[in-house]
């Protein structure tokens, strides 16, 4: 048998060698992987049920430390914002200007929270801290408000029950105005996210928790109109009105107004933000952007240094000015009408259209009636809305004639509340107070029963191609509502049933005045 070489031995003897080590390193790979896959396995089969703030704040493992969920309280928020807004000073100081790397320019992430995803994206950014809200009851977990049942006349049960559209609301339509007196649970907004159990693990990694809100403590940060932030390689969008768009728009802007002047904006030390799509506008700006300060006038008020980011209309600089009557408005106030930077910006939950929560609803109705004072002895009225450019009642006349009759009959005043010429802020916030029934065709002048003491009655005149977000402010700051739908028409006009209304109208103001 012919030798083998002394070097050819020597190679196969190598390659042998190499090949047992291959196959060892192989099988300890394969291992770690397995391990691994059952680690996290275990952790989240183990934790999958657990309660968010039990996974979050226990001190265990699978702490994250940029998320911290706590009960959603006034008080505990106050604490805890304390905490968060002095260690941020502590660690990073104010005024320092914002610098993004060229690399995130042309790709930021947008994220907006009205994705279920949007806690796994803000999870991985270390300069942002959030505060989750949670109702801590030990048995459900939920604190229900309570709400008045909501009533339809036939005329709008029958459009509910044939309109095939989205229409805000779920349940039967009930036509017994008796039932307007029996409480139900409001309809609440618990938001369902996708939570990281662990900074360390994937995204793929996460717990589905349902939160009442949320705030984000943001460090150096780009504030753009619409209330859009830009945050290391992330574009927050608020959650608001006609999402896809605003992400469309702020990018645009960022392009072209902004990223190429970053040296030159105006650096702030704190920014609080409530801008969002369409806030300049009567209902979008005090039922959606101003609510998203009720759970923090107390610490705002206590830190001079933090300005408001928002929409500068007169309306919305006077409810601020009502809010915050010790406050400088000129200095307060920064206009969302250009982009900003700031050390530390303060990021409350967005509304999205028609759907502020019921607490930010109830602590802001709250805080604004805090405010009114009334001179003399209170009235008791009547308020009839008229609308003069769209969406104009046309029945007004004859609907005022009879509310003028009732009025007289049952010892109260008649107010028509027109918007030609608008009422002053602070008067209508008085009159509106001061009601006991408002009966009004769907628009802006029912965000106003925002100032009303619980237990108003509203009557609606919607529209056929039904928006129900008044029906909804209503059972969310304990009144009562009544829709009535319109025969034709809109936007232009409505048309409606008169005896649909009296009805309603004289069916309440004998429970008023029982």
């Amino acid at each position: 048998m012919k030798d083998i070489p002394c070097m050819n031995y020597m190679t196969v003897m190598i390659m042998n060698y190499f090949r047992v080590i291959v196959c060892i390193l192989c099988s300890v790979a394969v291992a770690v992987v397995v391990m691994n896959v059952v680690t996290v396995y275990e952790t989240v089969s183990s934790y999958r049920n657990r309660p968010i703030h039990d996974i979050l704040n226990k001190g265990d493992k699978l702490t994250h430390s940029y998320l911290t969920t706590i009960e959603d309280d006034i008080d505990v928020i106050y604490e805890h914002l304390e905490k968060h807004r002095t260690d941020a000073i502590r660690n990073q100081g104010l005024y320092q200007r914002v610098k993004i790397p060229k690399s995130h320019m042309a790709n930021f992430k947008d994220i907006s929270s009205s994705r279920d995803d949007y806690f796994l994206h803000i999870s991985t950014e270390p300069n942002i801290k959030t505060l989750l809200f949670e109702h801590l009851d030990p048995d459900t977990g939920v604190e229900p408000t309570q709400g008045f049942q909501w009533i339809g006349s036939k005329s709008l049960c029958k459009v509910l029950n044939n309109y095939t559209g989205g229409h805000g609301y779920t349940g039967p339509c009930i036509e017994d105005m008796e039932q307007a007196f029996s409480q139900t649970d409001a309809e609440l907004t618990r938001t369902r996210y996708k939570m990281p159990l662990n900074e360390k693990l994937t995204g793929e990694v996460y717990q589905w928790s349902s939160i009442s809100s949320f705030i984000h403590i943001m460090q150096n940060a780009v504030v753009l109109p619409n209330g859009v932030v830009y945050i290391g390689s992330l574009q927050v969008v608020p959650k608001c009105c006609l999402g896809p768009s605003v992400i469309k728009e702020s990018k645009q802007y960022f392009d072209h107004q902004t990223k190429y002047n970053l040296d030159s904006l105006i650096v702030y030390p704190e920014v609080f933000v409530i801008s969002q799509k369409w806030s300049e506008g009567f209902y979008h700006g005090i039922v959606e952007s101003i609510t998203r300060l009720s759970r923090y006038i107390q610490f705002i008020q206590k830190h001079s240094q933090i300005k408001l980011y928002m929409a500068c209309s007169h309306f919305m600089l006077i409810a601020v000015q009502t809010l915050f009557p010790s406050r400088n408005i000129s200095e307060f106030i920064i206009c969302d009408n250009t982009s900003i930077s700031a050390s530390l910006v303060y990021f409350p939950e967005g509304s999205s259209c028609g759907r502020s929560t019921p607490e930010a609803l109830s602590l802001s109705s709250t805080e604004f009636r805090n405010k009114i004072n009334i001179v003399g002895q209170p009235k008791n009225y009547i308020l009839l809305i008229q609308r003069t450019k769209d969406r104009f009642l046309v029945q007004h006349r004859e609907i005022a004639v009879y509310l003028n009759e009732v009025a007289k009959d049952s010892g109260m005043e008649l107010f028509v509340f027109t918007d030609d010429p608008l009422p002053a802020f602070k008067d209508a916030m008085q009159l509106f107070n001061q009601a006991k029934l408002v009966v009004a065709p769907h628009g802006a002048g029912l965000s106003n029963t925002l100032f009303s003491n619980p237990g108003l009655f509203i009557i609606e005149v919607v529209c056929k191609d039904p928006n129900l977000c008044y029906r909804r402010l209503a059972i969310n700051i304990g009144h009562h509502y009544h829709g009535v739908s319109s025969k034709f028409g809109c936007p232009t006009m409505l048309n409606v049933d008169v005896k649909e209304v009296k009805d309603a109208v004289r069916f309440y103001i004998n429970k008023i005045t029982d």
